[in-house]
């Protein structure tokens, strides 16, 4: 039985899954990724099991796959699972991509069973409650392993809500209470939200030592909707927007007002 926040993501993502690849080919959502893989691809195990816990529609649990490790696809979403076994047959790789639906937080899983485990693209900020998650994660890895995970960020959505024109009272309660809507016009539900602190100490308290953390994408971001297309034309441009993100996306003085945040975390033994 799932709960009223799981049951409102499963509507959402009804109507986004037979479109979702085509959403994030804009500039910034293309470096995101570049972001996120170069920051994922050097922690995954050689061999073993990964759990790619909210991997929605696979494209990355496919990129994992092609590197030889088997995984598990677990998601709330049947539509984006669907999506996903589309993807698995396309690439061939129905032998290395298990699929299966439920909340990441309680998962079906035995202590210690994946050598690896990846939340990317906010499953963090969408489930209901993201320290049950974390506890639900931390129990299924081996120690010495590493968790990779992007979740919002705090400081942008209260930033984007500044530069959008909303009301000061509701900068200040994005910062107060660490959740945001799902979207801009007629939100469904709330998401949660993360400082590099709040983040940090989710994932201490529950046997992983951060190591790494990035912002994706800072600069970039922070650019006005109507005046993106203008600046960011032409590969030419995203090649050198790429190469300015990643010069300053894991500077701690900068990387918290990343449109989200990046992290990569080591279970301890």
């Amino acid at each position: 039985m799932f709960d009223g926040q799981a049951r409102k993501v499963i509507e959402f993502y009804k109507d986004e899954a037979p479109i979702y690849d085509t959403l994030y080919h804009d500039p910034i959502a293309r470096i995101s990724d570049e972001i996120t893989w170069s920051f994922t691809e050097p922690y995954l195990p050689n061999v073993g099991m990964v759990l790619d816990a909210g991997g929605g529609a696979g494209g990355w649990a496919v990129e994992m796959a092609k590197k030889g490790v088997k995984v598990m696809l677990y998601d709330l979403s049947p539509d984006m699972l669907r999506e996903a076994s589309k993807k698995i047959d396309r690439h061939s790789l129905s032998d290395y991509i298990e699929v299966g639906q439920g909340d990441i937080c309680a998962m079906p899983f035995r202590d210690e069973e994946f050598d690896f485990v990846l939340c990317e693209a906010d499953p963090l900020s969408y489930c209901v409650d993201p320290g049950k998650a974390v506890r639900e994660i931390s129990r299924v890895m081996r120690p010495n392993c590493f968790f990779v995970a992007g979740v919002e960020s705090t400081y942008f959505r209260a930033f984007r809500a500044l530069r959008n024109g909303q009301p000061l009272k509701e900068v200040l309660r994005i910062l107060n209470t660490d959740t945001v809507p799902v979207q801009d016009e007629n939100p469904p539900f709330n998401v949660h939200t993360f400082t590099t602190t709040k983040l940090e100490r989710l994932l201490n308290e529950n046997r992983l030592e951060v190591i790494k953390l990035a912002g994706k994408s800072v600069f970039a971001s922070a650019v006005p909707y109507d005046v993106q297309d203008d600046i960011f034309e032409g590969e030419e441009k995203v090649s050198l927007l790429f190469e300015i993100e990643r010069k300053i996306c894991d500077d701690s003085s900068i990387l918290g007002l990343g449109g989200h945040l990046h992290v990569v975390a080591r279970k301890s033994g």
